[in-house]
């Protein structure tokens, strides 16, 4: 066997939950005979909530969005990405990040702002939907979801990756 063959290894576009708002992620290396490939995949699964759903409106779940920030070269900044929510409800409705969202070429990292009708999501609960609002208005409401930049920083070249992960919880 001729030790100079190279082995091609492909690990096929797997789409990663935003929350988990998400991104497609392909990787495709090559290594020599005895040489490793690291790999790494992000698995996450959800058990339906028998109080309470939000899905985004237009895409089937949550894992199906790819939110592009488009470079706006002339103001040196990425735009803003959007997208509507339908929260059905029994009790109020709560949400928060997993953790601090940025995006990184690898070597810069962007902090991004990520707002549920204009109202700042952190680490932090924050009350969406309260009880009173869940019985008055029949358990159901739209909101929109908002990802942008926090700064404009001088950024260097290159291809700016995240995820946004999301946690969406009834009132307990």
């Amino acid at each position: 066997m001729n030790l100079a063959i190279k082995i091609k290894k492909t690990i096929l576009p797997i789409t990663l939950v935003m929350a988990s708002m998400s991104a497609l992620v392909a990787t495709s290396a090559t290594a020599a005979p005895g040489e490793q490939v690291m790999a790494s995949i992000s698995v996450t699964s959800t058990v339906p909530s028998t109080t309470f759903t939000v899905k985004p409106v237009g895409y089937s779940d949550f894992g199906s969005i790819n939110a592009v920030l488009a470079f706006d070269e002339e103001n040196n900044t990425f735009s803003s990405w959007n997208v509507n929510i339908e929260a059905v409800y029994e009790t109020g409705l709560q949400v928060l990040l997993q953790n601090t969202a940025t995006i990184s070429n690898g070597t810069d990292v962007v902090d991004l702002d990520v707002t549920i009708d204009d109202d700042a999501i952190t680490t932090s609960r924050l009350q969406v939907v309260d009880d009173t609002l869940a019985m008055t208005n029949g358990g159901e409401s739209t909101h929109i979801l908002a990802i942008s930049s926090a700064s404009s920083n001088i950024l260097s070249s290159g291809t700016y990756t995240g995820a946004v992960a999301l946690i969406f919880e009834d009132n307990f």
